[in-house]
């Protein structure tokens, strides 16, 4: 993508109503994108403290259309070691828990269960 398709997206997103944020400077590398990583996603998630507590100023790609506005935030799994592998559709959310050889799934009633058992430490 080149700078002007780079702009014609940042125009395209705020007529659309979303909230969004172009940063142009330096290459687009590993360099700048280590760079500003800690700022970009400080943008991202300024808002999503608690969904029920933020005020909606603009159309947020996760607050409108991934997260339930009427409720907080809440624990749905804990005691792995090391997750990540995030997979998500309308149905189910799936997750890998590298270091445990596994990979747990989360249904819509919010129950985790383990998807597969040695699982050969699934990353990504």
């Amino acid at each position: 993508m080149n700078i002007n398709s780079n702009y014609e997206l940042k125009l395209a997103l705020d007529h659309a109503g979303y909230d969004s944020k172009l940063v142009v400077e330096g290459g687009h590398n590993s360099k700048h994108g280590s760079a500003i990583l800690p700022d970009a996603l400080r943008w991202l998630w300024r808002d999503i403290r608690s969904p029920s507590s933020s005020p909606r100023r603009a159309r947020h790609f996760l607050t409108n259309s991934v997260l339930d506005p009427d409720r907080d935030w809440e624990l749905v799994s804990e005691g792995h070691k090391f997750t990540g592998g995030l997979a998500v559709d309308v149905t189910k959310c799936i997750f890998s828990d590298i270091a445990n050889n596994r990979i747990h799934r989360i249904g819509l009633d919010s129950r985790v269960t383990v998807f597969k058992e040695g699982s050969g430490g699934p990353m990504g």
